[in-house]
């Protein structure tokens, strides 16, 4: 426990230094260039919010791929049947709380949260 917390530290301290070293380096490219500084800020901070999506599409693109080919895990029925019941009711709890206004009242996350909260120890259970 106490190694995994500190990787996690160690990484986002890596990650904050290495942002840090990206914006510099961006500074620099647009100065030796003369290119605008916004236009370097908006291409970093595009590519910098866009990278993140697309590993973690081709992380999963590769775990379906894996799934597709290899044998699956053998679930339990009863388990399947309660996941799709919780996972349809609170849909429809959600849909029904959304068509009032397009919105949610506060009451309304809290019941949300007690359901998943309520329908987590059953799917792991």
């Amino acid at each position: 426990m106490f190694v995994t917390l500190l990787a996690l530290a160690a990484g986002v301290g890596l990650l904050a230094y290495a942002a840090d070293q990206l914006v510099i380096g961006a500074a620099r490219v647009a100065l030796i260039r003369n290119i605008p500084t916004l236009v370097v800020g908006v291409v970093i901070v595009g590519f910098g919010t866009s990278c993140p999506e697309l590993l973690v599409s081709v992380v999963a693109a590769v775990a379906g791929l894996s799934g597709l080919l290899g044998p699956g895990p053998v679930v339990d029925r009863s388990l399947t049947v309660v996941a799709v019941g919780a996972a349809l009711a609170v849909s429809v709890l959600a849909g029904g709380a959304m068509a009032t206004c397009n919105r949610l009242d506060r009451w309304e996350g809290f019941l949300l949260v007690a359901a998943y909260a309520g329908i987590v120890p059953l799917l792991a259970g």
